[in-house]
């Protein structure tokens, strides 16, 4: 468990460099399962596999995507090939598709990039910052599929039965600060019908 909690440390952390040298002391801790493995230790087997592999998976989720390397023209096969598989893939009202690749276990990042009817970049970009949010969220108007569109999906989601009301939770930077956005929707109009723009409670911590 101590592990796994430095784990999403590396994710949180704005510092590439504090991330780097983090990712290697966990990389180093890996050693002592692989010794018990050449010890003929089953149970430290399995768990230095699994511990491996989910290092392995979530560096690669807590790597931010640049939108520099994406270029438009560029097609759907030589994005795939440069970032990966998408978060998630939406179609575009009228014609292509969004494809979102979300950075860390709870967001922080998410890259958008959409592609035109035939399957090229149109345009790649970084969507989640307090400028956005303000420029894109209309109260009383933006719809939670407007929501998908502009800034993908969110790190959370708390759902309120009695209101029939949600809040949808995106966390961002700022400069190199975390922040989170509460975004309050309406149950019955399924529209947004606040935002809440503060400090993340985890740099309280840092």
């Amino acid at each position: 468990m101590f592990a796994y909690g430095r784990l999403l440390g590396i994710c949180f952390s704005a510092d590439w460099r504090q991330r780097r040298a983090d990712a290697a002391g966990l990389r180093a801790m890996t050693v002592v399962p692989l010794r018990w493995m050449r010890q003929g230790r089953v149970a430290h087997r399995a768990a230095g596999v699994l511990f491996i592999s989910a290092l392995t998976a979530a560096m690669a989720a807590c790597t931010p995507v640049s939108a520099r390397r994406v270029q438009p023209g560029m097609s759907q096969a030589e994005v795939r090939d440069r970032l990966g598989a998408p978060t998630l893939v939406r179609p575009r009202a009228g014609e292509g598709e969004y494809w979102y690749f979300v950075s860390g276990p709870v967001g922080l990042t998410t890259v958008r990039i959409r592609f035109t009817a035939g399957g090229r970049v149109e345009d790649a970009s970084q969507v989640l910052s307090e400028d956005d949010f303000n420029r894109k969220v209309r109260l009383r108007r933006t719809t939670r599929e407007q929501l998908l569109d502009e800034f993908g999906p969110p790190a959370s989601v708390e759902r309120f039965e009695r209101s029939e009301s949600e809040v949808w939770v995106y966390r961002y930077l700022e400069a190199s600060t975390r922040m989170v956005n509460n975004i309050y929707i309406d149950g019955s109009a399924g529209v947004v019908r606040r935002m809440d723009m503060r400090l993340d409670p985890s740099e309280l911590t840092r």
